[in-house]
C-alpha cells in the first residue's frame, strides 16, 4: 500500500473530503488527491468541501472548518 492509499483512507474513515494547503490557496478532494504531484504535501491538512466563493468556477473549495449545517 502507497502511503497516498493511507491518507485516503484516513480521509475517508474520518469524515473529510480532501486536503488543504495555505487556508485554502491550495486544495484537492479525495478523488483526485494530490494532483501538485512533486511538491511537498507535508503541510496540507484535513478538510472538507466548501461551496465556491472565489468567482472563478471551481466547483469547490477545500476548507480546515467543516460547513454549518443550514439551521444550526
Amino acid at each position: 500500500m502507497k502511503v497516498i492509499d493511507i491518507v485516503a483512507n484516513y480521509l475517508r474513515d474520518n469524515g473529510y473530503d480532501g486536503l488543504v494547503h495555505c487556508e485554502g490557496l491550495c486544495g484537492c478532494g479525495i478523488e483526485d488527491l494530490y494532483p501538485c504531484q512533486g511538491e511537498d504535501f507535508a503541510e496540507c491538512e484535513p478538510g472538507y468541501k466548501v461551496p465556491c466563493d472565489c468567482g472563478e468556477g471551481c466547483p469547490f473549495h477545500i476548507a480546515t472548518e467543516k460547513p454549518k449545517e443550514e439551521g444550526k
